[in-house]
């Protein structure tokens, strides 16, 4: 069962401390979709970028692009939920659907650490649910394993858990202990 849904815009703040700068070596993004309209999943600007875009999985780190080549409907009915995971390790982007590796290219774009805003669903028409923000590059193995449960929210990395099942007029806690 999903909790409460994200279906609107909102703007989140992290990575305001040193994290700011580890986040440009890896980074892990998550999010259960569910996609209607096509539109940012998420994204702090200038950094990374998850979206849907053209009814392709579009994961952007720096100035640097990787597309699915396959159409989100290809993976799923427009009903059901993916999981996204899009990982930037040192040397490679990946996008993960449903804990499988769909898109991999080399790394090559370099990136540097700001003080933007999260945005998350800017544009974006569907829900969103469960986004998970990591500063390290989690691994397929890891990806297969977690990506269909809850996870405790202190885990190594985590920078901000978003469950969206506890909020209080439009907003909503990050409960990975870090924000």
């Amino acid at each position: 069962v999903f909790s409460k849904l994200i279906i609107c815009r909102i703007i989140i703040r992290y990575f305001h401390t040193a994290t700011n700068r580890r986040a440009t070596k890896a980074a892990t993004l998550q999010a259960w979709v569910r996609a209607d309209k096509e539109g940012t999943i998420i994204e702090k600007p200038g950094m990374y970028k998850l979206a849907y875009n053209n009814q392709y999985i579009e994961f952007t780190v720096g100035s640097q692009t990787l597309k699915t080549s396959k159409k989100l409907k290809d993976y799923a009915s427009s009903a059901q939920f993916v999981h996204l995971s899009a990982v930037a390790s040192a040397t490679h982007l990946i996008v993960y659907i449903n804990g499988k590796a769909v898109a991999e290219a080399k790394r090559t774009a370099q990136i540097t650490g700001n003080d933007n805003k999260v945005v998350i669903g800017e544009g974006f028409i569907g829900a969103i649910d469960e986004v998970r923000i990591w500063n390290k590059a989690l691994n397929a193995d890891t990806l297969a394993n977690d990506y269909d449960r809850y996870i405790v929210g202190n885990e190594d990395g985590l920078q901000a858990y978003y469950t969206f099942d506890y909020s209080v007029d439009n907003a909503f806690y990050d409960i990975s202990y870090k924000g």
